[in-house]
């Protein structure tokens, strides 16, 4: 995210607009007409669909604006008319500390450079940003709601960063499956307008009323990494060839979300899967050993520079290719197979890129698989072991920072459907993980009476008054508004996560030992539900405290199934009908934005201005089907 300040023109800057212009480099002024190749995070669908109640979508219509390095060139162009600097949210951040004084430079330092171990560490470092700010009293009220957003972003994303791995590991060990392809490659999925033989692209939003363009897949989601080995980039706008390195992967995405583990553990140049690196991936799904997905399907990526300016495309077929017998249609083919296998005539219109946090399979009994034999007198076929098949499932974690959602957010259900079609798999599984500490009993039982819904161990009910017992440490919900983040007064009670009504559970205890260093005998106390809802997971670590090394008494985790065929949510449905052609208006109001430099300038000025109003004005102006939505702007105070 990119924060503008004003600063004063020079001399140098009081030119007149069209001979800037003709000093601009001219491949950055064919950028502004490019209206192809956007790059959008799978973690960003949900958002752009008008399903996030709290991102910051003029912000996030700014960022496609100026995307890629010529992006960046124009933004500043751009910034340098308008009388504005470019700085880092890490700059503004210690800018606003120095501003506020010295004691809230050491907060700040601490915030950037802490790595905390438990949901009420996080919220303490937060805390005390805020607070010593507050006391200087030389911020203003949006200076301070800035710094409060800018700290909440770096804390909790570097708290989610640092504990990935180790929840995984835990998250096997409840789930008893291996996860596997961690945040190894990044997958792009490209899009096209729709062309469907009538003419016709228009979609209804059903929630809105208005008449939307769609677009369609013009192929499956493929490994970037793999097709780069096959390929050298073309001639970059500034006209000069560029061949790629063996093994090189471009970093299109643009959110933290997505590229935690790439940044955090370097995965995708050192840790390769050599099946992966001769385009040997076992198959996700056991549709695909049993071809039962459309074959021969053309993999598409895009000839790039370095500076991921894409300005044609080639397409490629698969070497893993599977046949097609007509028994079932994946459903990532939106239209016929026939249109989907041919080669785009121009470059994709948007991609939708994103990492899987992995994948692990599970045994399932197939309904659906139809019988020869007929059922005996007890109602049970005789071929019943041919129904029980293995299929991958995706796993997605999300680190709370207060307590589990259930159900989990519109918005990340929405990315994991993402994956399943990303990566060929029916269902998904949301991991949602908060890292806790101790409290007494007292305070335990008075938090689990707020929440009636909340289960727990038997010995947590018996426990006296001064016993300690496991619990979610308190801190703040990743997603609350910046007002509801940090008190300076006192911090948020803590709260367990709740589960469904009704769902029973199942109190196992295990020994685990552990080789690592300063890791005691533990002993794992889970909270299986016998349901197919929600799965609670309270883990008790056992860990002394390494100094240096972030620490906590208690892990919870709680799972969430999502499936594309859910009867309730009709996810198929909503991806095709809903969420596809609002993505479409979305990326055509970027391209707008993009060639109109009045609209560039009144957007980057309004943003620099924090004038919220003015710059949801500008949205909604080119996606008139958000003012009906649940986002940000309905809980702005104007």
């Amino acid at each position: 995210m990119h924060v503008m300040h004003q600063r004063p023109r020079s001399p140098g800057n009081d030119v007149d607009s069209d001979t800037t212009t003709s000093t601009l480099e001219e491949d950055v002024l064919d950028f502004r007409f490019k209206s192809h190749s956007l790059r959008i995070s799978a973690s960003n669908v949900g958002a752009i669909g008008g399903f996030h109640p709290y991102k910051n979508l003029p912000q996030m219509l700014m960022d496609l604006c100026y995307q890629s390095s010529l992006g960046q060139k124009l933004l500043q162009h751009d910034a340098n008319l308008l009388g504005l600097s470019i700085k880092s949210d890490e700059e503004t951040m210690k800018e606003l500390a120095k501003k506020a004084g010295a004691v809230t430079v050491e907060a700040v330092k601490k915030a950037l450079t802490s790595q905390v171990g438990t949901t009420h560490d996080a919220s303490h470092v937060k805390e005390n940003v805020l607070k010593q700010a507050a006391k200087s009293g030389n911020l203003n009220r949006q200076e301070m709601k800035q710094l409060v957003e800018i700290t909440r972003q770096s804390v909790d994303t570097g708290f989610g960063n640092v504990h990935e791995a180790e929840a995984l590991d835990l998250y096997e060990k409840k789930c008893g499956w291996e996860v596997r392809e961690r945040n190894s490659v990044i997958k792009e999925w490209p899009f096209r307008r729709c062309q469907y033989p009538s003419g016709d692209t228009m979609h209804s939003d059903q929630n809105s009323n208005i008449i939307l363009e769609s677009a369609e897949p013009i192929c499956e989601a493929y490994e970037k990494r793999f097709l780069e080995k096959f390929r050298v980039a073309g001639e970059d706008n500034g006209g000069t060839k560029r061949k790629r390195k063996e093994g090189h992967t471009a970093n299109y995405c643009t959110d933290d979300d997505d590229l935690r583990a790439a940044q955090t553990n370097k995965i995708l140049n050192n840790s390769r899967d050599t099946s992966i690196e001769n385009g040997q991936r076992l198959p996700l799904h056991q549709n695909e050993v049993e071809g039962e997905f459309s074959g021969a399907v053309a993999v598409c990526g895009s000839t790039s520079s370095t500076d991921a300016e894409d300005t044609s495309s080639s397409c490629n077929t698969a070497s893993n290719s599977f046949e097609k017998d007509g028994s079932k249609k994946s459903p990532l083919l939106l239209q016929n197979d026939e249109k989907i296998k041919e080669a785009p005539e121009e470059p994709p219109l948007f991609y939708i890129a994103g990492i899987a946090d992995g994948i692990r399979d599970e045994l399932w009994y197939d309904e659906s698989s139809s019988s020869l034999c007929p059922r005996s007198i007890n109602g049970v076929d005789d071929d019943d072991d041919k129904r029980w098949k293995m299929r991958s499932i995706v796993v997605e974690l999300k680190h709370r920072m207060r307590f589990a959602k259930l159900p989990p957010p519109f918005y990340d259900q929405i990315q994991a459907i993402v994956y399943c079609y990303m990566y060929r798999v029916d269902e998904a599984e949301i991991v949602q993980v908060i890292r806790g500490k101790r409290t007494n009993a007292r305070q335990l039982l008075a938090q689990a009476s707020i929440c009636p819904n909340t289960q727990h161990d038997e010995k947590i009910n018996n426990a006296n008054e001064n016993e300690e017992v496991e619990h979610s440490g308190s801190a703040n919900d990743d997603c609350a508004r910046p007002s509801d983040i940090i008190r300076v007064d006192a911090v948020q009670p803590d709260l367990l996560p709740s589960a469904e009504k009704g769902s029973s559970t199942i109190g196992v205890t295990e020994a685990l030992v552990r080789s690592e260093a300063g890791v005691e005998n533990k002993e794992q106390s889970f909270h299986l539900s016998s349901n197919t809802g929600p799965t609670v997971a309270a883990v008790k670590t056992g860990k002394k405290q390494t100094p240096g090394k972030p620490s906590c008494d208690f892990i919870d985790i709680t799972t969430s199934r999502v499936s594309l065929y859910d009867p309730i949510m009709m996810h198929l449905h909503n991806w095709k009908y809903t969420i596809l052609p609002r993505i479409r208006s979305f990326v055509d109001a970027v391209y707008s934005i993009r060639r109109d430099d009045h609209k560039r300038y009144q957007l980057l000025s309004a943003l620099d201005a924090v004038d919220e109003k003015t710059s949801w004005d500008i949205l909604h102006s080119e996606c008139a089907w958000l003012r009906e939505c649940d986002t940000a702007f309905r809980r702005l105070e104007f």
